[in-house]
């Protein structure tokens, strides 16, 4: 059931409100979605929607959930487990879900095919059918330009009030993975064929997952509601500092990922779609720890970020880097053993470089730490304090042995081997991180952290993910 922990995105957006006016044919409903372009697919549908599920076209919804999905190695069938976890709940008039999957082997009538899939998500129960909107054979889905083209298709067809969007395991992003020039714009099989990054094929960076965002909030011209990442180790400073400009809510995973509950939180959205994103982000944490408390051997963990408390933590964590750099006390935190979560990196070996930042101040501040620096000590407890409270983490569902020892957020603390790619994150710039962790590591000779172009610091600049605030008044949307 698990997938691997590639490290991936998968994009849960607030999607495509299409539907037909009260007790309209099945007929109608189709036509209208032809309406939008693309290789509309047919499926039988009854003739007779249930009144209490009309859609109707360009009719503005209370929640566009989006949900970008690289399923291209996905060798246990996981892409369609989620797609049918979204139909048991399905869009409503109130609440509309909209994928983007890809795959390498989509049986149409016994027609195999590699490509992606824009899928509107319905409820068999409720008379209806999931719907192919638009499909697309060879399309290069780890390109991040694709997913912010996807959302600028979701938000013109499926406007709402509120946006949540989910990035599903290979959509999302290896952590500190060096992005190369790869295959020209356009060249499709060179890009999936090369593995290459941004520019086609290979995963996203966390650099490149902030200007993802970015684009996402200019085309929603506002702050997305809820980010998800259905993703493994996931839940990392870096990736929340780099992105947290452009979102109000960061939903995401310390270590192993499986699929997110979505019938689950979809479903209580549906029942309750005035819900806010607060509400809704607890959901989706409480539900997935309360599922796999049971259904896995396997420990787990999920958490909500309310972003705007970002800010602060970079500071606490500038703070702690100032301080955590004399040598004497350097020494007695490398003998600091935190909770650590593991994963598969680029070249198949096991890395265990992202350690829970809770519990790292926590071992840290204590009587027996070996840490003598009074104002050390208290940088190290500002931070254990800030991750305790519900300010900045608002739920956390670790389960197993994760159970009282993850704290929601990891951070990057490697043993050795030093990542000169963690230079280029907003985290390095905002909090010196980056000379704390060398320190740590060893390698504090390299010299300052790489200033990345554009970005800001936790003062109030821009930094290289959230670059400010996404435009109110609207901005240049990306050609679907």
């Amino acid at each position: 059931m698990m997938r691997k922990n590639s490290v991936f995105f998968a994009l849960a957006f607030a999607a495509f409100v299409c539907a037909a006016p009260r007790c309209a044919s099945a007929s109608t409903v189709l036509s209208e979605l032809k309406g939008l372009g693309g290789d509309i697919a047919e499926p039988p549908m009854p003739q007779d929607p249930k009144p209490d599920n009309d859609l109707q076209p360009g009719r503005e919804s209370e929640w566009t959930v989006m949900v970008y999905i690289n399923g291209k190695t996905d060798p246990r069938g996981e892409v369609d487990q989620a797609i049918k976890s979204m139909e048991q709940a399905g869009s409503t008039k109130d609440v509309k879900i909209v994928v983007e999957a890809s795959r390498n082997d989509w049986n149409d009538n016994g027609r195999i095919w590699s490509g992606s899939k824009r899928l509107f998500i319905a409820n068999p129960e409720d008379n209806l059918r999931t719907v192919t909107l638009q499909s697309k054979e060879r399309s290069d889905k780890d390109d991040w330009r694709n997913i912010a083209k996807f959302a600028v298709y979701a938000k013109k067809n499926f406007p709402a009030r509120h946006y949540m969007v989910v990035l599903w395991d290979r959509a999302a992003l290896k952590p500190l993975q060096k992005s190369s020039a790869g295959a020209r714009d356009g060249d499709a099989e060179d890009a999936e064929s090369s593995g290459a990054e941004i520019g086609g094929g290979g995963d996203n960076t966390v650099v490149e997952m902030g200007e993802v965002m970015q684009r996402i909030s200019r085309t929603l011209r506002k702050k997305i509601d809820i980010f998800a990442l259905d993703a493994g180790n996931m839940a990392d400073a870096s990736v929340n500092a780099q992105i947290y400009n452009n979102t109000e809510y960061i939903v995401s995973a310390q270590g192993d990922c499986f699929n997110l509950r979505y019938e689950k939180f979809l479903g209580a959205l549906r029942k309750s779609p005035f819900m806010q994103g607060d509400d809704v982000a607890k959901s989706a944490v409480f539900s997935y720890r309360d599922y796999y408390s049971v259904a896995s051997k396997k420990p787990t963990t999920l958490s909500a970020v309310k972003s705007e408390k970002m800010r602060e933590l970079a500071q606490s964590l500038r703070s702690l880097s100032e301080k955590g750099r004399r040598q004497g006390d350097v020494s007695a935190m490398k003998k600091l053993r935190p909770l650590e979560f593991e994963f598969k990196d680029e070249s198949g070996q096991t890395n265990t470089d992202f350690k829970d930042l809770g519990d790292f101040a926590k071992l840290g501040s204590g009587a027996k730490s070996g840490v003598k620096d009074a104002p050390l000590r208290q940088a190290l407890k500002n931070i254990r304090r800030a991750l305790s409270g519900q300010s900045l983490v608002i739920a956390n569902g670790p389960t197993g042995k994760y159970r009282g020892k993850a704290t929601g957020i990891s951070v990057y603390l490697p043993k050795k081997d030093y990542k000169n790619e963690f230079d280029a994150t907003a985290l390095a710039k905002d909090s010196d991180w980056d000379k704390f962790a060398k320190k740590l590591a060893g390698k504090d000779g390299q010299g300052d952290s790489a200033q990345p172009a554009g970005g800001g610091d936790a003062s109030g600049g821009e930094n290289q993910g959230g670059q400010g605030q996404p435009p109110q008044d609207g901005g240049t949307e990306s050609q679907e």
